[in-house]
């Protein structure tokens, strides 16, 4: 294992409507397309990016097409993100209106200041920021 090198994680996610789930995630926090096939219409796949977060976004039918062992899932499924970064009191700001908060802002006991949305395809991000 030592020559054994991980350079990056980047989640997957399996979305009902990627072209909807594209305009989430670039309209409530800043996230970018980079990424898409087809590369104009409705996609199939796009990858989004932000800072150094990124997320691959696919359709139903096209990942259970590619993975044939997904064809009983469906999008959410429970999966929770956790996303560390700087500026949560002005992203909470921005947003406590406009999307499904699922757990409010608080401190944690391992000194986290975070809150969770749920997406519009079910998936939780707990964004959080280190209390000073």
């Amino acid at each position: 294992m030592k020559n054994i090198e991980f350079e990056s994680l980047t989640p997957n996610l399996m979305v009902e409507n990627v072209n909807r789930s594209i305009e989430f995630y670039e309209q409530h926090f800043g996230f970018s397309k980079i990424m898409s096939v087809p590369e104009e219409g409705q996609y199939n796949w796009a990858m989004i990016q932000k800072d150094e977060a990124s997320l691959m976004l696919q359709s139903v039918e096209s990942l259970k097409e590619d993975i044939p062992a997904l064809k009983s899932e469906t999008p959410g499924g429970g999966i929770t993100f956790f996303l560390k970064m700087k500026g949560i009191d002005l992203l909470y700001d921005s947003v406590k209106n406009s999307v499904k908060i699922a757990d409010d802002m608080r401190t944690t006991f391992y000194n986290m200041k975070e809150f969770t949305i749920q997406d519009p395809d079910g998936y939780f991000i707990t964004f959080a920021e280190p209390v000073e």
